[in-house]
């Protein structure tokens, strides 16, 4: 398959899309400088291609791949609210109703996950047919798996065995009402007794991380290779989405996670980010300092995405 991105170099082998494969859009509503810098983004499209049984194709607001012949899914990331109005003009752009009630059988899925929808989906809940709430650690696959048992039936039969799923909330398949127009959310009814009162947000407590899937001199943040160091925040300042969204406070293994990642990343770049919402309250964070500093590292450019001013320690200036 063509790219429009030559200059990419991948660090998973993409799997041969079967002859039957479902097709697949997986989208970022912005260009692709921003996209492919999102490590959320790079992790989810990375398992999705892994995968024969679909063929997936990326899609930004300034690129994309070439559609798969029959379209049945089309995935949306969301991390920022302002790309919110992005995701109609996408829709709209291949003749998709941007109204989840106007979409008949012919029509694919729309999917969306990502901090913006697991925050609050509701706000957007109109435009999509199905929201994953959680990580995709424990989401992609079994909604994938389910969704081909259901590929042949209806709209409404495949979302309401879709529904069954934890973590997998189908907004037309529930009553919202608010405590006042512009207020909370008083309750949310199934609308029928099959559709599960409550979905459940999932988490992924596993202590191997995220690490980057492709390194591009096209990204944000020029061939940079990004690793998880910690999700999540042990301090849970009321102000911080970051931390209430991703609890428990997780750091990845460093023997196991952290180590392999960053070894295979800097054979490929010399750029790399130490991600987190609180990266140097990784039990280990020294330790780790001690490992980039090895010699065959000294042409490393380190960046740090977040760091509480009371952890700056003498060594982490020196590194």
């Amino acid at each position: 398959m063509q790219t429009p991105f030559p200059e990419e170099q991948l660090l998973f082998t993409p799997a041969s899309p079967d002859n039957d494969a479902v097709g697949l859009v997986f989208a970022f509503p912005n260009e692709y400088t921003v996209g492919i810098t999102s490590l959320g983004f790079q992790i989810v499209w990375a398992k999705l291609a892994g995968r024969s049984d679909l063929d997936v194709r990326r899609l930004f607001m300034d690129l994309q791949e070439p559609l798969p012949r029959d379209l049945e899914l089309f995935g949306v990331s969301l991390s920022w609210e302002l790309d919110y109005g992005n995701i109609l003009s996408l829709l709209e752009k291949f003749d998709i109703p941007i109204w989840a009630t106007e979409r008949g059988d012919s029509d694919p899925l729309i999917f969306g996950g990502g901090p913006v929808l697991t925050a609050n989906p509701e706000p957007f809940a109109e435009f999509f047919d199905i929201v994953l709430l959680g990580d995709g650690e424990l989401l992609l696959d079994e909604f994938i798996d389910v969704y081909k048992t259901v590929r042949g039936l209806s709209r409404q039969a495949k979302l309401q065995r879709l529904a069954q799923v934890p973590g997998i909330y189908i907004p037309s398949l529930y009553e919202v009402q608010y405590e006042a127009p512009d207020g909370a959310i008083a309750r949310l009814t199934p609308i029928d007794a099959e559709t599960p009162a409550t979905v459940t947000k999932q988490t992924y407590r596993g202590n191997v991380l995220s690490a980057s899937t492709v390194v591009t001199p096209k990204a944000a943040w020029e061939n940079i290779f990004m690793v998880e160091v910690v999700r999540s925040c042990p301090e849970m300042c009321r102000f911080c989405l970051a931390s209430y969204l991703t609890l428990p406070f997780r750091p990845a293994s460093l023997e196991d996670s952290l180590i392999p990642a960053i070894d295979q990343g800097l054979k490929v770049t010399n750029r790399l980010g130490l991600l987190g919402a609180s990266v140097t309250q990784h039990p280990e964070f020294d330790s780790l300092l001690d490992h980039i500093n090895q010699p065959q590292f000294d042409d490393v450019r380190v960046s740090v995405s977040s760091v509480r001013t009371n952890t700056v320690t003498e060594n982490l200036l020196r590194r």
